[in-house]
């Protein structure tokens, strides 16, 4: 599992710190409102807090944060141009099923390596991001319909 060394020294410099943010992942607040209201902390601590606590994350549920983000990231161009050849297609009356599929792997890329790779996640972490792909799905599906009855309409009108 990939992190700095500067994140090294920090989790070992602070382990009651380390095990503090574990307890509380999903409560940021927290566990910086002990720490730093306690230590008058300049902005630099806080930052160097926030990038522990966000690292010591994907060492404890297998996941390298760097490389979750830059799926996520690195989706979004292929997934929009996705959406673009499913308009495209429904505008020429072709077959949409690849593309839709497509842009469907690209929306859930990220979620897939979480999935796959992670370990120990909670059980509360799969129904949030079910949750959120259902609703993304939805509202996908919804915005792509309207671009496509929209297309369709300006090229019966000409």
């Amino acid at each position: 599992m990939w992190i700095s060394s500067r994140a090294r020294f920090l989790i070992s410099k602070n382990k009651n710190h380390k095990a503090q943010a574990t307890q509380h992942t999903c409560n940021l607040y927290a566990y910086f409102s002990t720490y730093i209201v306690k230590k008058q902390l300049s902005m630099q601590d806080i930052w160097e807090s926030v990038k522990t606590w966000f690292l010591s994350l994907g060492e404890t549920y297998g996941v390298d944060p760097i490389i979750f983000g830059s799926i996520y990231v690195g989706a979004i161009p292929f997934f929009t141009l996705s959406v673009a050849w499913i308009v495209r297609n429904y505008r020429k009356d072709k077959t949409i099923t690849i593309p839709v599929l497509l842009a469907g792997f690209f929306f859930v890329s990220a979620y897939l390596y979480l999935f796959i790779v992670g370990k120990n996640i909670p059980w509360w972490v799969y129904a949030l991001l079910g949750a959120m792909i259902l609703y993304g799905g939805y509202s996908t599906y919804q915005s792509t319909k309207k671009k496509a009855l929209k297309a369709k309409e300006e090229k019966n009108d000409t």
